[in-house]
């Protein structure tokens, strides 16, 4: 093995892979480069420094611990790597950042959302007024428009489910090594537990959601792929021609034994040319962007990224002959989104 720390000109360390038990051992030395023995395993450290970058290394390779020279030539090549190894750096760092400052813009968006439904059935000063009676104050809140209660109870167990979504997603796709659990689960109900806290919006749009029912069952890791389901109705929502239906089927083929869920609806148009592209990160339609109905063009991508962990694909059936013009010149066709397990 040869295991090396690199710190830069401006005292930021770009790459180390020296554990820090060994790292602690070796800096109690002196010495630029030395033999030493731990637990009973033969090394070699050495230090060198060249235009304020330093790099510290450590090898149980034989024949770099017989030869210096032979161990500081090998760091001597990381030293002509340093700049390219910085920029590497720097675009990783800056999209960690971009991703930390996404999640908790996310967050703390949904957070107020929720604390908006809680006032929206029970004002704030009744909240703050903790003097006797109270409780009965808030049960006659609710009591007074149990309709309206009941509905921001489901737009907040959505908020609270798209929260949940957005650490679930942040977790997976920064985890070099996620851990996907692969168990038999019912389709349908996996469905309905992420559809549930949809219905409001699709009655708020006239969207009659008719879900064929079904018992096939297939391996899935749940948490990753219900955070997919959950992206892909969320698309659903924003982009459905109200007062359409929204057709979901689960589908088993009885050549191949694949199965197949789709989502056929009449939704924005999608061009042909954008059929690939609504899938990459940060790209929305261009319909929709004229409508004005443009998201974050996140959702497909994170749905296909966590489809994959699931041997799933995402993929989409533009019916581009049906396209038609609807309200305040919105265009409309009939599109399939199919979720394909391999």
């Amino acid at each position: 093995m040869f295991l090396y720390k690199i710190t830069d000109s401006n005292g930021i360390t770009i790459s180390n892979s020296i554990p820090s038990d060994l790292e602690k051992i070796i800096l109690e030395y002196h010495d630029k480069t030395l033999k030493i023995t731990i637990n009973e395993t033969p090394y070699r450290f050495c230090k060198l420094s060249k235009d304020g970058n330093n790099i510290l290394g450590i090898t149980d390779n034989v024949d770099m611990i017989k030869s210096a020279k032979t161990m500081a030539k090998e760091m001597s090549f990381l030293f002509r790597s340093i700049e390219s190894l910085r920029v590497a750096y720097l675009m990783a760092q800056n999209e960690a950042t971009i991703h930390v400052k996404r999640l908790i813009h996310n967050l703390v968006t949904l957070n107020a959302h929720n604390i908006q439904e809680v006032y929206s059935i029970i004002p704030q000063e009744i909240m703050q007024n903790k003097k006797s009676g109270w409780k009965e104050r808030v049960v006659e809140r609710v009591n007074s428009d149990p309709y309206e209660a009941s509905l921001s109870l489901v737009r907040i167990a959505k908020n609270s489910l798209k929260m949940k979504t957005e650490i679930d997603v942040y977790n997976t796709l920064q985890s070099d090594k996620p851990e996907i659990t692969l168990r038999s689960h019912e389709i349908h109900r996996v469905l309905m537990n992420v559809l549930y806290v949809f219905f409001p919006d699709f009655t708020d749009k006239g969207v009659k959601v008719n879900v064929s029912e079904s018992t096939i069952r297939t391996a899935i890791d749940y948490e990753t792929f219900q955070v997919a389901v959950y992206h892909i109705i969320e698309n659903t929502v924003k982009y459905i021609k109200p007062d359409s239906p929204l057709d979901i089927n689960i589908i088993k083929n009885s050549q191949t034994n694949k199965i197949s869920i789709t989502f056929k609806m009449n939704s924005l148009s999608i061009e042909a040319e954008e059929i690939d592209k609504i899938f990459e990160e940060g790209y929305s339609g261009n319909v929709a962007r004229k409508c004005q109905r443009s998201g974050s063009g996140i959702g497909l991508a994170r749905a296909r990224a966590l489809l994959k962990y699931n041997n799933a694909n995402l993929t989409i059936e533009a019916k581009y002959e049906t396209a038609k013009i609807s309200i305040l010149d919105h265009v409309y066709q009939d599109n399939i989104f199919s979720i394909n397990f391999h």
